[in-house]
């Protein structure tokens, strides 16, 4: 199996955080008027962000982490049907997000592990699920409901370099 390192999700995410600080700058002086890069930024931070956590976490390990692809595969069924345009397709691709928030609370409920990290990686999952709903669903505040998630993934990977939870060489 082929596995990416650190060193290199780390340049990514250095370019990201750039890349969305370089838009967001520009849209606050009035120099770039549309905001692709602040959103590729922000996207391509939170997939990295995410992967690192993930790929260095002890959720990926558990049994329960299989249940994923479950919630995976059901948003992947109703982003299929979106695209054919066939009726109910946000409510099951909604079913799909929301499925995986729920695993990691049952996750963290049945192994106990309540610490900090732990709830704020929950709030980070919650978060980035229910501003893709919000932006699914049409309704205001998504957006800023993103800024938050992004904020809590700057946090955690800030947490876990401080703490030398993720080694730079694996």
């Amino acid at each position: 199996m082929l596995t990416v390192n650190n060193k290199i999700l780390f340049i990514i995410l250095s370019f990201a955080l750039a890349l969305g600080i370089f838009g967001g700058i520009g849209i606050a002086i009035g120099n770039i008027d549309n905001d692709t890069p602040l959103r590729i930024g922000v996207i391509l931070f939170i997939f990295t962000g995410t992967y690192i956590l993930a790929k260095n976490g002890i959720f990926i390990q558990s049994d329960e982490y299989r249940f994923t692809r479950l919630g995976i595969s059901i948003f992947t069924i109703g982003l299929l049907m979106r695209f054919m345009h066939w009726s109910n397709a946000q409510e099951i691709m909604f079913m799909g997000y929301i499925s995986i928030p729920l695993i990691y609370l049952y996750h963290m409920i049945k192994h106990k592990r309540t610490q900090w990290p732990q709830l704020l990686k929950f709030a980070l999952t919650f978060l980035i699920v229910f501003g893709r709903s919000l932006a699914m669903f049409h309704m205001p505040y998504s957006e800023e409901v993103s800024l938050v998630a992004v904020l809590l993934l700057l946090i955690l990977l800030v947490d876990a370099l401080k703490n030398k939870k993720i080694p730079m060489n694996g």
